[in-house]
């Protein structure tokens, strides 16, 4: 049995995607505890649950210290860095063209290339901000204000990109390989969820899966751009939004994928 540890959200969209991983446990006799985190502290109120047998946990970063502290197994399926993404995919990365540097490096960089936009997120998987289009003016000041005031780590690098405009952008829950559920987020930059997602790119996602998969579960996002699948990035599941997907088809293929894994020993 999968014990599902969830952070309590205040959001109603996040609350949503709460209940329904706390149904989807309940009907296949798996565990849900849901717990609320200290901003900041990154503690559990009323202290981290004691729980025996394989753990799955879904919230912020935040949840991941208590996964560490706590040795649960697998707890987290951390994924790549975007320059990992990059060297693995290739030419199949949207931004294929990012360049990789040091914070200080950045703005020279894009004053080079004769960029005053540029689209940038930090080289980790457990992004200290989200990856968006930045103004190369306003860029130190974003920079200084992420060093006072997120989790924001000085020696992260940037990945620098021109800026894409995807036609079409899904998000894909990838178990073993196989995409389990599927959403439209944004079509032509602007939000539009939806619980469907071409076919092309479902098998161009599990193209991708095949022979670049950072891990047995993660979160890819994938666009069409100018008639072709790209690879936007992929996300570590644990802490990942999941618009419409499927959320029963994605608790059921995470079980049975962990309780396998502990079968096998």
């Amino acid at each position: 049995m999968v014990t599902w540890v969830v952070q309590r959200q205040t959001e109603d969209r996040r609350e949503q995607w709460n209940q329904k991983i706390r149904t989807s446990c309940l009907a296949n006799y798996h565990d849900y505890i849901e717990i609320d985190i200290v901003p900041f502290e990154r503690s559990v109120v009323g202290g981290d649950p004691i729980i025996n047998g394989p753990v799955v946990v879904h919230g912020s970063t935040a949840i991941f210290d208590v996964v560490e502290r706590n040795s649960w197994s697998p707890g987290v399926f951390r994924i790549y860095k975007e320059s990992d993404t990059l060297a693995a995919i290739g030419e199949h990365y949207l931004n294929h063209d990012m360049k990789v540097l040091e914070v200080e490096e950045v703005i020279p960089y894009v004053q080079s290339q004769g960029m005053e936009f540029f689209f940038a997120k930090p080289d980790r998987d457990l992004k200290s901000f989200d990856g968006t289009v930045f103004d190369a003016e306003k860029f130190p000041f974003f920079i200084e204000r992420a060093r006072q005031y997120s989790n924001y780590d000085p020696e992260t690098r940037i990945c620098v990109s021109a800026i894409k405009h995807p036609e079409v952008e899904w998000r894909f829950v990838v178990v073993e390989g196989r995409v389990v559920a599927f959403s439209q987020y944004r079509v032509n930059r602007t939000l539009n969820v939806a619980a469907q997602a071409e076919g092309e790119a479902i098998r161009f996602g599990e193209y991708i899966a095949s022979f670049a998969s950072p891990n047995d579960v993660f979160v890819m996002d994938v666009c069409r751009i100018d008639g072709q699948y790209k690879v936007i990035e992929y996300n570590t599941f644990n802490c990942s939004g999941l618009y419409a997907c499927n959320v029963f088809e994605i608790v059921e293929a995470i079980n049975i994928h962990v309780t396998s894994n502990c079968a096998n020993g």
